[in-house]
């Protein structure tokens, strides 16, 4: 069983479908969200964390709940969701999964050794996991992401003169 710990309006905001109910109406785009979650829980044996911001309230605790099995954080006043989840990082142990497009996020995520997954590939995982249980949802689209702790990009092709000087040694 894993921990999956979402960047919740990071998520929204990165969703064709969640930001348009959030455009209509805030709390709604929320609620859309945690309901998604709390079905793909049920489907799926993993704790879930979504976090909120909140940072911009007069709250001076931090706010917690729990809809459908999923557990609801929010920041307090001052404090971002993105510092709420490098903390819980530090503070959880076992199988972590973050999701977020956030790169500092990401990053703190892959330097704690955890699984990063990109909130569009999550919502595509979430999505496609849903329709196979019988949720009423439009059919997925095939999932195009990865999951790994690694970076994006070239990071592992050596530098040029390195690869040019292995070619040279491979015509001896």
């Amino acid at each position: 069983m894993s921990l999956i710990i979402v960047d919740g309006y990071n998520l929204i905001r990165q969703s064709r479908v969640f930001s348009d109910i959030e455009d209509r109406n805030f709390e709604k785009g929320r609620t859309a969200l945690v309901q998604a979650l709390s079905a793909y829980k049920n489907d799926r044996p993993h704790r879930i964390v979504v976090v909120f911001d909140a940072w911009n309230t007069d709250w001076q605790h931090r706010g917690a709940d729990r809809i459908g099995g999923v557990e609801i954080l929010y920041s307090r006043s001052g404090e971002t969701a993105d510092e709420v989840i490098l903390e819980l990082l530090g503070h959880e142990k076992g199988d972590i999964i973050v999701v977020s497009s956030d790169r500092q996020i990401a990053d703190g995520a892959r330097r704690a050794g955890h699984l990063v997954m990109a909130a569009p590939d999550f919502e595509q995982t979430m999505r496609q996991a849903l329709y196979q249980a019988g949720e009423p949802s439009e059919a997925p689209e095939p999932v195009r992401g990865r999951l790994t702790t690694e970076k994006k990009g070239p990071s592992r092709r050596l530098p040029k003169a390195k690869r040019r000087a292995i070619e040279r040694t491979r015509k001896l």
